[in-house]
């Protein structure tokens, strides 16, 4: 997977699907022999009792890896205008749809307004993609223990218990996929990071 904006966020532990997709593929030859001999030659084809890999859909690989990426690349430009109490929606306009470029701006111009910031950032892991159509949503782990608050730029305490699950849902578009919605909570998350 290419490398993130920035490259200390993240931790990824995913299925690799493109793996499975390319299993999935038989393999062509430029002999004169039918393809069907080569199927009956295959061991897989010989043994019943090995298990038929379902077959991927066209472009699900394509499509898990770039929302993987995009959450990430997401992400990584909300730490920095968390970070730097930047509250301008339009750096996000390559990731999101504009009402949760709105909602993101908003709520660092709140944080800045009352004096808060953070320094450092999270580590994101266990990310999960599920796709659906033209619709897909992304979960992960979001550890924050490295993502210290800050107020009028000192650190402040505060009770920490762990990882906790992120969540967000993007929308296939003519320009590709984009984050359409990022609840504030969790309470949507179906994995669990405990």
């Amino acid at each position: 997977m290419n490398s993130l904006k920035l490259p200390r966020l993240s931790r990824i532990s995913v299925v690799p699907a493109l793996a499975a997709m390319l299993l999935a593929v038989g393999c062509s030859s430029d002999s004169d022999e039918p393809e069907e001999t080569e199927v009956t030659e295959s061991p897989r084809a010989e043994d019943p009792a090995a298990g038929e890999e379902p077959e991927a859909e066209p472009g699900a690989a394509d499509d898990i890896e770039a929302l993987e990426q995009l959450y990430l690349d997401y992400n990584a430009r909300l730490v920095e205008m968390e970070n730097a109490g930047n509250a301008d929606g339009a750096l996000l306009e390559e990731y999101a749809e504009l009402t949760v470029r709105e909602g993101e701006s908003a709520r660092i111009r709140q944080l800045v307004q009352e004096g808060f910031s953070r320094q450092g950032e999270p580590e994101i892991f266990d990310v999960t993609v599920e796709v659906t159509g033209d619709s897909a949503v992304i979960q992960s782990c979001v550890d924050t223990a490295n993502w210290e608050p800050l107020f009028e730029g000192e650190p402040i305490d505060r009770e920490y218990n762990g990882p906790v699950p992120g969540i967000v849902k993007a929308t296939r578009g003519e320009s590709g996929w984009l984050i359409s919605e990022h609840p504030q909570t969790a309470d949507e998350a179906t994995i669990s990071c405990t």
